[in-house]
């Protein structure tokens, strides 16, 4: 037999392999081995199983009995064949035969025959791989260099001892220790190889790997024959690793505790149990509570949750306490969970998280919660729902949904048992005195911890879905809505149309109970978030009413009889349902009847006739899908085809008469009749009406599809009609600014209106097509199979049409992903079998071409036209090929373009643009990129020579396509920080092996001058070539082969004559230069710095850049020993001849230095930078002054800035750095002297101070301060004194100084004369603070009438500067201040005094501000009050308590409570004058304002969207009930202004306009569904619960059922109040006033306190058809 007839069975192919003779026989198998290996390295669509057939054939070898075949599998080529195999492929691969590659390579190592060849593989293999881990080669490598060593390690292939053996060897030679870990101090090898593996713990796709890796490490170092100390010791190493890398590097925690401590905490219990009380012995977790959040508490939180969820953390058994002693005999640390809980409003993101996640987490799923964890969580849990942090959220959602996993554990178990306990307890034949002792106590408590958290379960509904009303944040709404549809998986809900179909697993804890969720309230709540602005919010909502049942759209209400009878009536119904068992109550109050008709739904389409209506009047987009997702629950909810097929041709036909509309007047249909509602209603319809379920599309008849053929071949017409209707508005080459000629002249109508008509309606309408389309490849009958080819070829040349002609880049971005859609099914069967010889892919193709060749290059991206081309190649068709196309683009973008005189017209017309564009856009789609690899150097190419065209719009698109090949090569992973940082000396980010030509070209980029004297154009030609090479370089590093290369070519452009090329070089240069070449780069530099003056700007540039990043990074060992050349950066000679900028560079230089110096300490006689301090202090600041005030003196009057701003830096640093405060005094009058840019880089680069200056001198300095201010010619500099001013005082600790009552003085005199600006303003708000304390300090009385006054005047001030229109500077200048006050000194004994009510005041109004950080420096300043480090939504809470204590009995701050109750703004009142002066409420104003409708296009966003009006007033009306009665109804003199007189005539009025308005239905988003008309109504039940508690607490005597106000002067107010409530709740059942405002006022919250159910005996009827759903036992 020959080579050619060898077998083609692999195992026919050994057999034959091994009968043929030795040399035959070895270059067989070699040939074999290298087609193998060829055919595995390819991407896995296209290798298949070739990896699992390279494995086989090597074990085949392997166990040959031919000695040559055994010899090639264990040979050293094969093995590090297969090891570079692995380290390229995995991630491109990955698949389980990698695993195999890496197991098989492992053995063949450690089972290899000869001894030599095993030695020098593990050594070369722990070389390749340390390499990699030392980001010295592609950081691509690293994850499977980590997999590949966790497998030898893992396998004993490689010991512990020969990794770190050949660390050492290599990293470092001159210091190889012995491997004694017993002896810590003999493990240095060990630190820092551990140290650099802890680093790539930070990237998120190596992190696994590492984890991985250093859990196996650990684990071997760990002997099991080890002694007791042997073994503590190593416990105590990998301890301190983990100590020490979360040290260096805190953002590793996620990691480490994700990927590290679970598998850690298993593999060495004992050493995790020591790690656990260790940490809890170094910093008691309480502490966090008053201590600064740091990498201790993080660790030690982490430690905990993954302890608990391993079972080395428990909590306290909340039965049987007894079992707390063999607990802690298995050796488990004990939670305090009340601890715990108190972190849930911790400051920190990050401890909350970890806290919740302690509290829910448990080793057993099963495991009651404890009453405390419960409590905790009931507290925290709506801080927890409104974080603004999505992450945050998202780890809340996580563990909600442990938290409902646990729970359904829990209450299963405690029912059974509390089932066995009650059998056992009814048949117990012990003593009744024995039963009480034992079972019945057991009992007892089992059933009061189940109903614990049964009470749990029914407040953790009705808290999400008071979450869902229409004023709560877009935070607290997708939530909470999250957390129901946890709540539907779970299946507790029991009238979920999904529960009872839903699959339950083997192994899955059942609901032994079940809750009612979709009661009318619900149902209205979820409705209302159909038309919220934000998608997601309407998507989850959709999500939810989806799992209803038709009888939930009943539009039921109360029996009206119990409403509208007789008192006795009343009376004789609340007795007899109170009578009835809980379950028959229900029954008769909320009557479910018979099935209702699924065609009936009178809630639902009352709901859609609305929200059509007003998406009509407005035209939104929001509401439009609102709409659109109401007929998706409406036609789910259908119970025949026949009425589902009735709903889909309403559609169709309103869509079609609403195109009739815009195809005959464009004007009126922008006006009166948007379309984009419809089309989006029919998407989400079609998606249901064509099912993608084999079985159920079989069940449907033919006729049902016949009707579903001609429906949607009138959509897809009506779609290109709508297209010809809006065609010239997105056509227009400028569609923004583009009007009609026709309706130019119409009023109240502009382009805005008429392009977001347009582009909705054409967005829409391709969704819809898109729909259609991917719907055709379901199982439609076969005989449809034409009328679908044509329907597919419709859609398919009206998006082609779409796309080569569009201009509007948001449409055809929508119309391109229709247009790939349709792309992709022309390769299904069903239409190549009806394409009678039509290839339509072709035809596409042909038309691209054209569009190529004929469109003008009328936009710099090409607009449509690369989508239609990738839209072909994603497809990856037999004709036309993906290869044939981009061979072809690449021919016609590579053709040359020149300009000459008789072409220059027709330059407009370039088909190479639109080429280069398909390019680009070919590497930036995630579909068809990934077979384009091999032709990325050809583009490169492309891409560098169109730089050098003269044609600008080929230059332009060659610089696009090579951007986009570069984020290509270099992904897209980068954050913005990372991109401008560059390379950071370690793997380089880009493959060039792969890539060999990429080197090439970017030496041939580099070898462009800009250098010499040519014209300016060919410059900058040369500039736009240069410039990608030089970011390629910076951001991914040098090949290494061509590294000084590259380095000599990069300096070169340090001469550049165009600035921004010798800045770029520089940068780049210092990338290239790491630690070790420091000195020598820097040594290089200096002698190129003694060229040209631009060579010498470029070259002091990269000097300047490169001290810079070392100092940044830690990374200056030149600190201890400074070199020569430091004298002379530092005591530079200034060169009359000199460029300004050169100088100032030269400056600067020295300037690094003796910053540097300053921020590590002058006083440390053992600093590390002693002996470059030694160099500084050389310098003498008269010489300095004399040598540069002689330069100033000559240059003048065209001193240039640049350099006299650096000599001024250099003068103030001098004088900082010998702690003169003369020196600076002199310098800071001679800036002044040249101008105010010198004077501004004086104070600007002069250090705050507390690190070179003691107490005295900083007094000192902050005088010299307010005496520049007050000489300050202008306010900048004015303002930027007061910054200076402010970080000095932040560090002052006495303010009785007179030193600093005089920098005030003069301060407050120099800003009564300096023209005010607001900077300025911001400057004086934020020092405020410091000058009231400073008149607090030097005031004789603390409690004077002038202290008062000034801290009143100052709060007033603040309150004024931290409202909401004002900008956020002002608000963050106010909050700042406030902070610094509080923070500063202890006002304790003024706290309670009004004099402070205005600042505090001014503290909550920050604490409720828009922004982020104004929140969490308001909530710092609470936490000085209250002693607890809260977050923003925590403090906010308890700064109203606090506030509460403070000033209980206080009538000023009683009036602030109504304030807040009637208005819901920040104003405030502080004395009896304000008092005087504010005008009432006015509540029906207020409501009539409430009810105007916005039907503007675009709704105006109101100011603050953190703020939550209701949540709000239930805040305030919470305080409210904790005032004394005398302090709120003052002396009650009907002449007399009181707060309780003002808030009962507010409500009267209030109630009265409501009753008036409920006059007219509100049903289902009705008037009340408006956010401004609910909160209005919301407050005026409140506030007359807050009258009615008051009565009630008041006058209603023990046992009676009336008030007792005798001859109380509100008597008639509050009987009115009583009265027109009544009303209003008759009135609001009668005319459906939304179930969530009934609820305030008849919720058993609302009826605890104002005792209603005795007042108003009827209402408790009402209160049991509103009251919480609660768990039915199933």
């Amino acid at each position: 037999m020959t080579e050619s007839t060898a077998p083609l069975d692999e195992k026919l192919f050994m057999k034959w392999l091994e009968s043929q003779p030795n040399p035959t026989q070895q270059n067989l198998a070699e040939t074999k081995l290298h087609d193998l290996l060829q055919n595995a390295s390819q991407p896995r669509h296209a290798s298949g199983n070739a990896c699992i057939k390279l494995c086989y054939f090597i074990e085949q070898c392997r166990n040959s009995g031919s000695l040559t075949l055994q010899n090639l599998a264990f040979s050293k080529q094969t093995c590090l064949d297969l090891f570079n195999f692995y380290l390229e492929w995995n991630e491109k691969n990955q698949n389980r035969s990698m695993r195999q590659v890496l197991e098989l390579l492992s053995s063949l190592v450690a089972r290899n025959p000869n001894e030599a060849t095993a030695q020098i593989l593990k050594k070369t293999l722990i070389q390749r791989v340390l390499s990699i881990i030392g980001r010295r080669e592609s950081q691509v490598l690293v994850k499977p260099a980590f997999k590949s060593l966790e497998c030898f390690l893992s396998k004993k292939t490689i010991s512990p001892e020969e990794l770190i053996r050949e660390y050492d060897t290599n990293l470092q030679p001159s210091s190889v220790e012995t491997l004694d870990l017993s002896n810590a101090s003999s493990s240095g090898s060990w630190d820092s190889f551990i140290s650099e593996v802890f680093k790539w713990l930070a990237p998120a796709d190596v992190s696994p790997a590492t984890g991985k890796f250093l859990v196996t490490l650990f684990k071997h170092l760990k002997d099991p024959t080890d002694d007791r100390k042997s073994f503590k010791t190593r416990s105590s190493l990998w301890q301190h690793w983990i100590r020490k890398g979360l040290a260096n590097n805190p953002q590793i925690l996620e990691n480490v505790k994700n990927y590290l401590f679970p598998a850690l905490f298993k593999t060495d219990r004992p050493g995790s149990l020591e790690f656990l009380r260790d940490l809890n012995q170094s910093k008691l977790i309480s502490d966090i509570q008053i201590q600064d959040i740091d990498s201790h508490a993080l660790l030690q939180l982490a430690s905990i949750e993954v302890g608990k969820k391993t079972g080395l953390v428990e909590e306290l058994d909340p039965i049987q306490k007894s079992k707390l002693a063999s607990k802690k005999s298995t050796g488990c640390v004990v939670l305090q969970e009340s601890i715990i809980c108190s972190l849930l409003g911790n400051c920190s993101d990050a401890v909350r998280t970890m806290a919740l996640s302690v509290l829910v987490s448990s080793s057993s799923s099963i495991r009651p919660f404890s009453p405390t964890a419960l409590n905790g969580l009931r507290c925290h849990m709506a801080l927890l729902f409104a974080d603004p942090d999505a992450k945050f959220r998202n780890e809340v959602l996580s563990n909600t949904k442990h938290l409902i996993e646990r729970l359904r554990g829990a209450v299963a178990l405690l029912t059974r048992e509390a089932d066995q306990l009650l059998f056992k307890s009814s048949n117990e034949s012990l003593s009744q005195s024995e039963l009480q002792g034992s079972s019945q106590s057991l009992l007892v408590a089992t059933q009061t911890l189940l109903h614990e958290h049964e009470r749990f379960i029914e407040w953790y509904l009705e808290f999400l879905l008071g979450e869902l009303i229409s004023t709560a944040s877009y935070q607290r709404h997708i939530t909470s809505l999250k957390a129901i549809l946890l709540l539907l998986q779970s299946r507790v809900i029991e009238d979920s149309s999904k529960s009872s179909s839903a699959q339950v697993t083997a192994n899955s804890t059942i609901w032994p109970s079940a809750i009612a969720l979709f009661n009318p309230r619900a149902i209205r709540l979820l409705l209302d978030l159909l038309m919220d602005p934000f998608e997601d919010v309407r998507s989850s909502a959709t999500e939810i009413l989806k799992q209803t049942m038709p009888a939930h759209f009943a539009d039921d209400r109360l029996n009206q009889s119990l409403l509208d009878g007789s008192e006795e009536a009343r009376s004789m119904a609340t007795d007899r349902i109170g009578d009835e068992p809980q379950i028959q109550r229900e029954e008769k109050l909320n009557p479910k009847g018979a099935a209702l008709s699924p065609s009936s739904l009178p809630l639902l389409k009352g709901f859609i006739q609305r929200a059509k209506q007003a998406a009509l009047q407005t035209g939104r987009a929001d509401y439009a899908d609102g709409v659109a997702r109401s007929y998706q629950i409406l036609y789910s909810l259908q119970g025949s085809l026949h009425a589902r097929v009735e709903i889909l041709g309403d559609l169709v036909t309103e869509m079609e008469l609403l195109v009739n509309i815009a195809k005959a007047d464009l004007t009126k249909a922008v006006q009166e009749a948007p379309i984009h509602g419809h089309f989006s209603a029919l998407n989400m319809v079609w998606q249901l009406a064509v099912p993608s379920i084999p079985r159920i599309q079989e069940s449907l008849d033919v006729e049902y599809w016949k009707q579903l053929s001609y429906l949607q071949d009138r959509i897809v017409i009506a779609g290109s009609r709508i297209w010809n209707a809006v065609r010239d508005i997105l056509c227009n080459d400028s569609p923004e600014g583009h009007l009609p000629e026709d309706i130019e002249d119409i009023d109240n109508l502009d382009t805005k209106d008429i392009l977001s008509y347009s582009f909705r309606a054409i967005h829409e309408s391709s969704n819809l097509l898109r729909t259609i389309s991917l719907h055709l490849k379901f199982h439609w009958p076969e005989a449809l199979g034409p009328e679908l080819y044509k329907v597919l070829d419709n859609i398919g040349n009206l998006t082609f049409l779409q796309l080569s002609t569009l201009r509007h880049r948001g449409a055809f971005s929508t119309v391109s992903l229709t247009y790939f859609s349709c792309c992709q099914l022309t390769q299904q069967n069903l239409f190549r079998s009806n394409a009678k010889g039509q290839n339509l892919l072709q035809v596409w193709w042909e038309g691209s071409l054209q569009s190529i060749s004929s469109q003008g290059s009328t936009t710099r991206r090409s607009a449509g036209i690369p989508a239609l081309v990738t839209g072909i190649m994603a497809v990856e068709a037999a004709s036309p090929s993906y290869e044939d196309i981009i061979k072809h683009i690449k021919s016609i973008a590579s053709r040359p373009v020149s300009v000459t005189a008789t072409n220059a017209i027709f330059l407009e017309q370039l088909p190479e643009v639109h080429a280069l564009n398909t390019l680009k856009e070919i590497f930036k789609s995630s579909h068809i990129r990934r077979k384009a690899d091999s032709h990325v150097t050809d583009c490169f190419q492309i891409a560098a020579s169109c730089l050098g065209s003269k044609v600008w719009p080929i230059r332009n698109a060659g610089l696009l396509l090579l951007q986009s090949l570069i984020n290509y090569v270099l992904g897209m992973t980068e954050s913005k920080a990372m991109t401008e940082e560059g390379w950071d000396g370690g793997a380089v980010k880009i493959s060039y092996d792969k890539y060999p030509n990429l080197v090439n070209l970017l030496l041939e980029l580099l070898d462009a001058s800009t250098s010499t004297d040519g014209p300016s154009k060919a410059v900058m030609e040369a500039v736009e070539q240069i410039f990608p090479a030089l970011d390629i370089i910076r951001r991914a590093g040098p090949p290494l082969n061509v590294r000084d290369s590259i380095f000599s070519k990069v300096s070169e452009h340090l001469s550049s004559k165009v600035w921004h090329v010798r800045e770029l070089a520089a940068r780049t240069i210092c990338v290239l230069t790491s630690e070790e070449d420091c000195e020598n780069v820097v040594n290089i530099l200096l002698q190129i710095a003694h060229g040209s003056a631009n060579q010498q700007h470029g070259a002091l540039i990269a000097i300047k850049l490169i001290y810079e990043r070392q100092v940044s990074l830690g990374n200056a060992p030149w600190i201890e020993s400074p070199p020569l050349y430091f004298n002379e950066l530092l005591g530079c000679h200034v060169d009359m001849n000199d460029a300004p900028a050169v100088i100032a560079t030269k400056i600067d230089i020295g300037n690094i230095f003796l910053e540097l110096t300053l921020s590590s300490g002058l006083d440390q006689d053992e600093c590390k930078t002693r002996a470059l301090s030694e160099q500084i202090s050389n310098l003498n600041y008269g010489q300095e002054l004399d040598r540069f005030s002689t330069y100033i003196k000559m240059a003048s009057p065209l001193r240039p800035g640049l350099a006299v701003e650096a000599i001024i830096r250099r003068l103030v640093l001098v004088s900082v750095s010998q702690k003169s405060i003369g020196d600076l005094k002199s310098t800071y009058h001679y800036a002044l002297s040249l101008g105010i840019n010198a004077a501004l880089a004086a104070v600007e680069v002069t250090p705050p101070g507390p690190t070179w200056l003691c107490q005295e001198n900083l007094k000192q300095l902050f005088k010299l301060y307010a005496e520049l201010a007050d000489s300050a010619s202008s306010s900048q500099l004015w303002t930027a004194n007061l910054s200076n001013m402010f970080e000095i005082l932040v560090n002052i600790q006495d303010f009785s100084a007179p030193i600093i009552s005089h920098g005030f003085q003069l301060m407050d005199n120099s800003s009564k004369t300096e023209t005010s600006n607001p900077e300025m303003q911001n400057a004086i708000i934020k020092i405020s603070g410091f000058r009231v304390l400073s008149i607090h300090a030097c005031s004789e009385e603390n409690t004077s009438r002038a202290v008062s006054y000034e801290l009143t005047k100052w709060g007033s001030l603040l309150k004024a500067s931290i409202t909401d229109d004002m900008d956020f500077d002002t608000r963050i200048a106010a909050a700042i201040a406030l902070n610094s006050v509080f923070n500063k000194v202890d006002l304790e004994h003024l706290y309670g005094d009004e004099c402070l009510l205005p600042a505090f005041m001014s503290v909550y109004t920050g604490l409720q501000d828009d922004d982020d950080k104004i929140r969490q420096i308001s909530a710092e300043t609470v936490s000085h009050l209250t002693g607890n480090p809260s977050a923003s939504a925590a403090a906010t809470e308890e700064l109203i308590v606090w506030l509460g204590n403070k000033y209980h009995g206080k009538t000023m701050f009683a009036w602030n409570v109504i304030f807040k109750l009637t208005t819901g703004n920040a104003d405030f009142v502080f004395d009896e004058l304000d008092i005087k002066m504010t005008e009432p409420s006015d509540a029906r104003a207020q409501f009539s304002e409430s009810l105007q409708e916005d039907t503007l296009l675009f709704a105006i966003e109101k100011q603050n969207l953190w703020v939550d009006d209701v949540r709000e007033v239930k805040r305030w009306a919470s305080a409210f009930q904790c005032l004394p009665k005398e302090c709120v109804a003052g002396l009650l003199d009907p002449e007399d202004k009181s707060p309780m007189k003002e808030l009962v005539q507010y409500t009267s009025n209030g109630l009265e306009a409501l009753l008036h308005q409920l006059e007219n239905e509100d049903g289902v988003l009705g008037w009340s569904f408006r956010p401004v008309a609910f909160t209005m109504c919301t407050r005026l039940l409140i506030c007359a619960n807050c009258v009615i508690s008051y009565a009630a607490k008041s006058f209603l005597q023990v046992g009676a059922t009336t008030l007792d106000m005798g001859n109380d002067p509100l008597k008639t107010e509050i009987e009115r109040v009583l009265s027109l409530l009544e009303l209003v709740m008759r009135k609001g059942i009668e005319q459906k006033l939304h179930e969530q405002l009934l609820q305030e006022v008849i919720g058993p919250n609302a009826l605890a306190m104002t005792k209603l159910d005795i007042l108003m005996p009827w209402i408790l009827v009402i209160s049991e058809g509103f009251r919480p759903a609660q768990l039915r036992r199933l």
